[in-house]
């Protein structure tokens, strides 16, 4: 059995018991999540997230923020900022 199935499987955190298929998502769980409050807040409500790629699409989704060529800006809602 190669190395790769091998980190296949049923990984469990032993702080919080969450469970992962795969040991690298365990680790990156316990160095960047596991007891700790999000590291990202919107900057226009102010919610707390744990994710950049969250608050990516908590901006898009909420907050009707535009991504044209993959660069951000505001639309017509500047009352936003």
């Amino acid at each position: 059995m190669s190395d790769y199935y091998k980190r296949l499987g049923s990984h469990i955190c032993s702080k919080c018991g969450k469970e992962y298929k795969w040991v690298q998502s365990l680790v990156r769980h316990e160095r960047e999540e596991c007891g700790k409050d999000p590291q990202y807040s919107c900057s226009a409500c102010g919610v707390k997230i744990r994710h950049k790629w969250l608050l990516k699409k908590h901006m898009i989704n909420v907050h009707h923020l535009v991504l044209p060529n993959g660069k951000n800006f505001w639309n017509n809602n500047q009352d936003l900022q």
